[in-house]
């Protein structure tokens, strides 16, 4: 096996900027912000099922809850939305 012993090279390093620590609590106007970007992504084009599901997410993020909090509420909705198409793929739409 070849060794380099003290000549070898320096690993190269990518110019990235060095992470940062997550902030330990986001604002409730950031979670508000996010909360209402996430709910209009949702409500456009959205069967009558996504909607309510969607609202219910919406909500449930405006008063606080995290993401394993809704969890079965994001499963519900992708489970729906897939549903949702693969009856309109055969439906012909």
């Amino acid at each position: 096996m070849f060794s380099y012993g003290n000549n070898a090279p320096e690993p190269r390093r990518m110019n990235t900027p060095p992470l940062q620590p997550p902030a330990q609590g986001i604002s409730d106007e950031r979670r508000e912000a996010v909360a209402e970007r996430m709910s209009r992504e949702l409500l456009e084009g959205r069967s009558p099922q996504q909607r309510q599901l969607a609202g219910s997410i919406f909500q449930r993020l405006r008063e606080g809850a995290e993401v394993e909090d809704i969890d079965h509420l994001i499963k519900d909705i992708h489970k729906t939305g897939v549903d949702d198409f693969r009856r309109r793929s055969r439906a012909g739409y």
